[in-house]
């Protein structure tokens, strides 16, 4: 028997949906029950992630508006946690893909640019 939320799958996900429903998915649902309980859930957390993007590129590029994101994007970190749509580990592996992104990107650029330079 299908629950609420298998039945909303297939008409938010379409074709990608049919995987939830093959038995491979229904052994996991018993053995982890709580694993499939928020459909979306994810490790790292991506709303911490985006939110410390935004709130370090406001700290290097535009400083109030840095300190009217500050309560906000703490919220984000808090609210994750709390309200039980992440792990704490989630929250933190979200912050720290962050930063790694933002460590990494710089010389890709750099890289990418390079590349572009040469071809011309």
């Amino acid at each position: 028997m299908r629950h609420g939320r298998a039945r909303i799958l297939p008409f938010f996900f379409g074709r990608c949906s049919r995987d939830f429903h093959k038995p491979f998915f229904h052994v996991c649902r018993r053995v982890y029950p709580e694993s499939f309980q928020a459909i979306g859930a994810s490790l790292p957390s991506p709303h911490c992630a985006v939110s410390t993007i935004m709130w370090v590129t406001a700290y290097r590029f535009h400083r109030p508006t840095f300190y009217i994101l500050s309560p906000i994007i703490l919220s984000v970190y808090v609210s994750a946690f709390y309200g039980r749509y992440h792990y704490l580990s989630d929250v933190l592996l979200g912050i720290l893909t962050a930063v790694a992104t933002l460590l990494i990107i710089p010389v890709l650029m750099k890289s990418w640019n390079s590349r572009a330079d040469r071809r011309v």
